[in-house]
């Protein structure tokens, strides 16, 4: 079975992937994203970046993963104003060879469940809050360590 392919140019082509399972191909950078915001239940895609740059002005997050979301983000670079990933539900982001900037947190786990996991070659940094919380959890789900959530693997 092969998955449904879209190119994607503009920020329009890239929401799609908050509710249309599928891989996504950028084409180019994508500078006036807002959100890709799932629903209550979750999406899942895979966001091949090619090299590029997605820069998201939302509030929410370049990427605000609610429900049983399980994104794929892989070769590029997110500049967010605001949170690059933020996970609202027990739902699971893989990235690979990807670097976050952001402003608040780079990684943001809100929900018991969320998983990140990392491969290849990450970097992620805080331009705007307290350096200390590039990758965070919200005070009630955080239990005492990185045993759970947060899985960096090797070259991160």
């Amino acid at each position: 079975v092969t998955p449904r392919t879209y190119s994607v140019t503009t920020a329009a082509d890239l929401k799609k992937a908050a509710s249309s399972p599928a891989v996504y191909n950028l084409e180019n950078d994508i500078t006036d994203v807002a959100s890709i915001a799932t629903g209550l239940f979750g999406s899942s895609a895979k966001i091949n970046m090619n090299g590029h740059k997605i820069v998201s002005t939302g509030s929410n997050g370049a990427f605000f993963l609610r429900g049983t979301s399980h994104f794929i983000i892989e070769n590029g670079t997110i500049d967010a104003k605001s949170y690059g990933i933020w996970m609202s539900g027990n739902g699971k982001v893989e990235l690979k060879d990807v670097n976050i900037i952001a402003d608040t947190h780079a990684l943001y786990i809100e929900k018991t469940g969320a998983e990140v996991y990392t491969t290849g070659n990450c970097r992620f940094s805080v331009k705007g809050e307290d350096k200390r919380y590039v990758a965070n959890y919200l005070d009630s789900v955080y239990s005492g360590g990185w045993t759970h959530g947060f899985h960096f693997g090797a070259g991160t």
